[in-house]
């Protein structure tokens, strides 16, 4: 059929519907909520109290011996939910059913999608979640579509969560949504009082089920794992963040420097593109100076390198000359000068002239250090040749 109107609400334990387009209006239901196995059967069905699986596990019982379901939706696609164990009321602790939509066109839904297990009474486990199945090009959803376990009653296991998928023929989720909860739950165990008391381990709940997201593009992030969903299950990933397709949700970006801000959406690598900030340049996004040491002088130990060179070329001249005006002279004339312990000195005079002249022309007074002895000799030019 070209197009498939559902104006009412079904109820069934297995509802299949192949339509080009289907459309749900009025906000009905289609359920097959604890319409699934029945109690004690299935292929997960629990042992002694436990709670049935399939998409998740179901949950143990206080019953010695007492085992939850096995999770099989994955082995098992188009299968029914587990019954709970349930040895004294058998009218509780059914599965869920299965709900199968094919389109190849359109699935517009304002509804509702209900695959639950069944609660449990009288000490049995939950029924599991059943399976909700949409392969359609294009879904669009407003509403809740639900899988979850049953709850147990007394000391029985809950049910294991269903197993939700969504499938597209052409793999393109660009127009998929919904706006509603998402769920496959598993079944809480409420532990009340029971003929089991007696024993002394404690009930347990069902673990959740399996949602099959959609298998997004490069630069889309999926929804998984959220259970209230507000648009698209594929989003483009937003500046800063990036995706390599599939169904996780886009991871963030984390090469750009502090001092710089993402530019692109839709990133397909972790290697986000991203600008400076105003007042920054390169790659690295630095100050001009900053730039400047890395590029054209060898980074910040270059620098260092230079730093330190031009304050030994500045300062050492300066360093080197105030020494060699306090101890040069006598340093070069030590051996010239010959005194006796009364300090009378013999002077080379023509050396003292030659090599020292202006030292005396400045300062009239020359302390010379002899066996740790300072002694003091005034002389004058003038002086000089009377000396001598």
């Amino acid at each position: 059929q070209n197009k498939l109107t559902i104006l009412s609400s079904i109820y069934a334990s297995n509802i299949l519907i192949c339509a080009i387009d289907i459309i749900m209006n009025n906000y009905v239901t289609l359920s097959t909520s604890g319409l699934g196995c029945s109690p004690n059967s299935g292929q997960g069905e629990g042992i002694n109290g436990g709670g049935g699986g399939n998409g998740g596990t179901g949950g143990v019982s206080s019953s010695p011996n007492s085992l939850g379901g096995n999770a099989y939706s994955k082995s098992y696609l188009l299968t029914s939910g587990s019954g709970g164990s349930c040895e004294y009321n058998v009218s509780s602790s059914y599965g869920g059913g299965i709900i199968a939509i094919k389109s190849t066109g359109l699935f517009s839904m304002k509804g509702y999608l209900d695959s639950s297990g069944m609660n449990a009474s009288n000490n049995c486990g939950g029924g599991a979640g059943g399976t909700i199945y949409i392969d359609s090009s294009s879904f669009n959803a407003y509403g809740n579509i639900i899988a979850n376990g049953g709850d147990s009653f007394g000391n029985g296991g809950g049910g294991g969560g269903g197993f939700i998928y969504f499938g597209n023929i052409i793999n393109d989720y660009s127009n998929f949504y919904l706006y509603g909860l998402l769920t496959v739950y598993g079944g809480e165990a409420v532990n009340t009082y029971s003929i089991f008391d007696a024993y002394s381990s404690t009930p347990t709940s069902g673990t959740s089920g399996i949602i099959s997201y959609p298998s997004c593009y490069e630069g889309y992030g999926g929804s998984y794992g959220e259970t209230n969903l507000d648009g698209d299950f594929c989003n483009k990933c937003p500046e800063g963040e990036y995706s390599t397709g599939g169904s996780q949700p886009c991871s963030i970006c984390t090469n750009a420097p502090s001092t710089a801000y993402y530019t692109d959406s839709g990133s397909t690598s972790s290697n986000c593109d991203y600008s400076c900030l105003s007042g920054y340049v390169n790659t690295d996004c630095v100050t001009p100076f900053q730039n400047v040491i890395q590029t054209q002088l060898g980074g910040i130990y270059g620098f260092i390198g230079i730093v330190l060179g031009g304050i030994f070329i500045l300062v050492g001249p300066l360093i080197f000359f105030r020494l060699q005006r306090k101890y040069g002279w006598f340093e070069s004339n030590k051996n010239r000068i010959k005194c006796d312990l009364l300090t009378v000195c013999c002077i080379n005079l023509s050396a003292l002239f030659k090599l020292n002249t202006t030292y005396l022309n400045n300062k009239d007074e020359l302390v010379i250090d002899i066996n740790y002895k300072r002694s003091s000799l005034k002389l004058t030019e003038s002086d000089l040749p009377h000396h001598a």
